[in-house]
């Protein structure tokens, strides 16, 4: 079995997330990608955001209707700081050992190294790495190199994906601001913010 993990804060989840994923399900055969709202992260810190359960349900809407999506609140649920390792271990303890694909942005590539037990991480999973354009895949790839030369053990595929400039924080921002989100977040997203009253 090939499972994808996409993780992030979600706040609030966006079309670019979603392509993400898609990119990552098609381009990769993967059987399922599982979506998974993040508690907190030792390197960011949500500032005037969203609840957890928000983000959830938020990250649930998003996925209706396209039955290779899931949703995990299992990092939520550990709570405390949120460690990649941790849910990759999850997942293969209740999956019994499946392929797992970590689906990640192109701008986290070059902290790959700094995670927690990177050495295991390596080991244990597929990095899935987006790219959006020729100047973006030749550095992702002298990245992707040198981690090599330091973890021969690694296994770090590109994956092409359309220009995007969204952004939870500029989404955020706009919402302040009284800007309309539509074609930025799926509709069903939209309307839970605005329902909700969430970032105002």
């Amino acid at each position: 079995m090939k499972i994808g993990i996409l993780g992030g804060s979600f706040d609030p989840i966006h079309n670019a997330h979603i392509s993400l994923a898609e990119s990552a399900y098609r381009q990769f055969s993967l059987d399922e990608v599982y979506l998974i709202p993040n508690a907190k992260t030792y390197y960011k810190e949500r500032k005037n955001g969203s609840s957890d359960n928000d983000r959830l349900e938020m990250t649930k809407l998003a996925v209706e209707g396209r039955e290779h999506f899931l949703v995990s609140d299992i990092e939520i649920k550990r709570g405390g700081y949120t460690y990649t390792i941790d849910t990759i271990r999850y997942f293969r303890k209740t999956f019994n050992n499946p392929e797992i694909y970590f689906i990640i942005g192109g701008d986290s590539l070059a902290y790959l190294e700094t995670w927690r037990e990177a050495k295991s991480l390596f080991k244990e999973t597929v990095f899935l790495t987006a790219v959006r354009d020729s100047v973006d895949k030749k550095r992702s790839t002298e990245i992707i190199n040198d981690i090599i030369v330091r973890y021969p053990d690694s296994d770090i595929r590109i994956m092409e994906m359309q220009p995007s400039s969204l952004s939870s924080s500029d989404i955020r921002e706009k919402i302040k601001n009284g800007d309309d989100i539509s074609g930025m977040v799926p509709e069903n997203v939209r309307r839970y913010i605005i329902d909700h009253e969430i970032y105002k």
